[in-house]
């Protein structure tokens, strides 16, 4: 029988954009559920993502990747 390899895949590498893409869509939904409304909390989503990816970025700093 024919078996396919699993790739190994380094999470920590990637977490950062994972974390981007979480805290764009959790806006996007918070935008569909209170449209129309101060911006606020979109705003806010959205930065405390930056900040979270920015903050797992700078921890691979100097992480050597295999």
């Amino acid at each position: 029988m024919f078996e396919l390899p699993i790739p190994s895949i380094d999470w920590q590498a990637i977490m950062p954009m994972i974390i981007v893409a979480g805290a764009g869509m959790l806006a996007l939904f918070v935008e569909l559920a209170a449209p129309k409304r101060t911006n606020n909390l979109m705003v806010g989503i959205c930065l405390l993502g930056l900040l979270a990816a920015m903050g797992f970025g700078l921890k691979e700093i100097g992480r050597a990747h295999v």
